[in-house]
């Protein structure tokens, strides 16, 4: 391999880890982003968010068209008119200026002429005098002109109360019913619509229109489809009589208005496309003041347009907030009339599918910068991300009037991120606890401590041991034949270990490090019985597998184990650059001498007197008497072990053997060991 290669080829490794990691992190991306759908289609509050954001932000990066343009060049609203008409009008200004207004196309009035009469009870009449016939005076002189004219649409409101539940006291509950003008003024209009203009409920803002709504009436029996104000001026436009209007039906995102066809959404939930804000309608050539109108209007200044009768005062209760600034609701009307009658398609959503691919190849990017990059270094490729989402949803508007929810794809980058965050926390976790255990893991990342050296003291148990005779049997086996020895040795002790309570500190070579501390468990014995009860039972497992490679090598191998109780410090040793869970002291270094004591003794197993007294008679122990330790001057009385009484111990394919010298093995947790095959040579 040349030099070029070595170094710019991954290790085999490393190349098989990022292969077995693409497998969950692909599984959480297609999870992550179906998800991503649920907000959006159960319209939680953080979905409506994104999209309501991303939506305004469309409308913002286009901005608003010059009045001039609104006013001259498009072609629906050069054709509109606005009439202005004030909450202090005379009564007989409406009727006036409709008999003027006859050469229009259409005359939408977004006023509500309420019913007075209806409004008072009957008994309670006569207190207000000659009023009501004064208000069935002007009633029937506006029915007159709406009649004579012939174009005009009437608007229906809803009036929401609040009404008792029964049986609940104190207990009201929201009621809706839709009123219309008196029924003189009503019969007279040539096409009725609702005047109904709904804010969202997350902000406030008005961004859509319900082309159609089913309203009931408190006089009729059943609901009828009631179009919108933009609706029946639109096709009353297109020629459409009631009758049509109320039989207007979506059919696959489409609404045909005579010979003009329509791209609504199914729902009839249409999206207004505003031109700009409250000063788009406020240009001289399409927007008058009554008493201008009234003066100087004539048949051809409104011959074949769409004349709009509203109030435009800040002070009407209609004054409604959208994606630009505050405007009243016969301006809403018009650009939703705009919307309707425009040469470009009013601005709907884009299909499920497309928005889905659109989220899935984010996270697609996202996953192959975490592949490659850090977590920080990923964190900032997912926020570039969801800064791209916006903008192409923008440019997306501006091109084709077409949008998509800018929250699935935002919230499939963040759940991708969170969610292959959150696995690899957990495989980090599950890595390092083989490296220095589950309980030191469960310290080293609690999130309300800091990692620092030093430990603290403690009475513990140090437990040491390795094989005898393997050095020799290194010379005469090859490393690929010793390796699986030391592996199955390794995993018996470890699991055995483990089982009583045992954590392993360190490996070095055939050797092992093992921990015995006081358990939470009162159940439990103490740490000196279980570091013996581990050591006889480790012993034996290996006992036929140490007599199998005792054959195949020619050395007699042997398990050694030296045990010492005593204080302690436990806790991080190293440097500030590299740590590890450690226990140092003088009861440490007597455990490791101890052990190396082993081949003096008929005991494999070797105990200090240390160890011997926290044991007392839970487990007979046999005197080898006093042996000098390196590096001490003071000799260390050392006991063996040889026997465990009453006890079985289960292996799965060990044979086990009754011990004499345990006697409390059966209070100790079983083990089962996993079958310990012998190598293939």
């Amino acid at each position: 391999m040349s030099n070029h290669q070595r170094k710019t080829s991954s290790p085999p490794a490393t190349a098989a880890a990022r292969q077995q990691r693409w497998v969950p992190y692909l599984l959480l991306t297609c999870l992550m982003t179906l998800f991503a759908r649920v907000p959006h289609e159960e319209g939680w509050h953080i979905a409506d968010y994104l999209d309501t954001f991303g939506l305004d932000g469309c409308f913002v990066r286009r901005g608003a068209l010059p009045t001039d343009f609104v006013a001259n060049k498009l072609v629906p609203t050069k054709d509109f008119l606005l009439i202005e008409v004030p909450h202090n009008a005379p009564p007989e200004l409406i009727p006036k200026l409709l008999r003027q207004l006859k050469p229009a196309k259409v005359v939408a009035i977004d006023v509500i002429f309420a019913n007075k009469r209806a409004e008072i009870p009957p008994a309670h009449l006569h207190l207000f005098g000659a009023e009501p016939a004064r208000w069935q005076r002007e009633d029937n002189l506006l029915a007159a002109a709406i009649k004579e004219s012939g174009n005009v649409i009437i608007g229906c409101w809803p009036n929401t109360k609040r009404v008792p539940v029964p049986g609940k006291l104190n207990k009201t509950t929201p009621l809706i019913e839709w009123q219309h003008p008196p029924d003189v003024i009503w019969n007279a209009a040539r096409w009725h619509a609702h005047l109904l203009v709904e804010p969202s409920p997350i902000d406030g803002k008005t961004r859509s229109v319900h082309l159609f709504k089913d309203v009931k009436f408190s006089d009729t029996k059943t609901a009828l489809q009631m179009p919108s104000l933009s609706l029946a001026a639109a096709a009353a436009s297109e020629n459409l009589t009631q009758n049509q209007l109320g039989h207007l039906k979506i059919q696959r995102n489409q609404l045909t208005l005579g010979n003009h066809t329509v791209s609504v959404p199914q729902d009839g939930l249409m999206t207004i496309d505003y031109l700009g804000g409250r000063e788009e309608f406020d240009n001289s050539a399409i927007h008058w003041n009554y008493s201008f109108a009234i003066d100087d209007i004539g048949p051809e200044d409104v011959a074949g347009k769409i004349v709009f009768l509203g109030r435009t005062d800040f002070t009407a209760k209609d004054d409604f907030t959208t994606p630009f600034d505050n405007m009243p609701g016969v301006h809403v009307h018009m650009h939703a009339v705009s919307t309707l009658l425009g040469s470009e398609r009013a601005p709907s959503e884009i299909a499920f599918w497309q928005t889905w691919l659109i989220a899935f190849a984010c996270c697609i990017v996202l996953v192959l910068s975490l592949q490659r990059l850090s977590l920080m270094g990923s964190l900032a490729v997912g926020l570039l991300l969801c800064v791209l989402i916006f903008l192409s949803c923008y440019q997306l508007f501006i091109d084709y009037h077409r949008y998509f929810p800018t929250s699935v794809p935002v919230l499939a980058v963040i759940l991708t991120y969170n969610g292959i965050a959150l696995f690899e926390y957990g495989r980090t976790r599950a890595v390092l606890a083989k490296f220095v255990g589950r309980d030191f893991v469960r310290t080293l990342m609690h999130p309300l401590r800091s990692l620092s050296l030093g430990g603290q003291s403690e009475v513990a148990t140090a437990f040491f041991c390795d094989l005898r005779g393997f050095s020799t049997a290194s010379e005469h086996l090859p490393s690929s034949t010793t390796e699986p020895l030391v592996t199955a040795y390794t995993s018996t002790v470890t699991e055995v270990a483990m089982r009583f309570g045992g954590r392993v500190i360190d490996y070095f070579g055939d050797g092992i490090f093992i921990l015995f501390q006081e358990s939470s468990k009162k159940s439990d014995a103490n740490h000196a019985v279980r570091a013996v009860q581990a050591a006889v039972q480790a012993q034996t497992a290996l006992a036929k597998v140490l007599t199998n490679w005792t054959k195949l090598a020619g050395v007699e191998l042997t398990f050694a184990v030296g045990i010492n109780s005593g204080e302690m410090i436990i806790g991080v040793i190293g440097s500030e650059e590299h740590m590890k869970l450690g226990a140092v002291g003088d009861t440490v270094n007597v455990a490791a001498r101890v052990q190396g004591l082993t081949n003096q003794c008929d005991y494999g197993i070797l105990v200090t007197k240390e160890t011997q007294d926290l044991i007392g008679d839970q487990i007979a122990l046999t005197s080898c008497g006093q042996f000098a330790v390196k590096g001490r001057q003071q000799e260390v009385w050392l006991f063996g072990t040889g026997q465990v009484k009453q006890a079985m111990i289960k292996t799965d394919e060990v044979e086990a053997k009754a011990v004499d010298s345990m006697s409390l093995i059966n209070q100790a947790p079983s083990v089962e060991l996993r079958e310990l095959n012998k190598p293939n040579v």
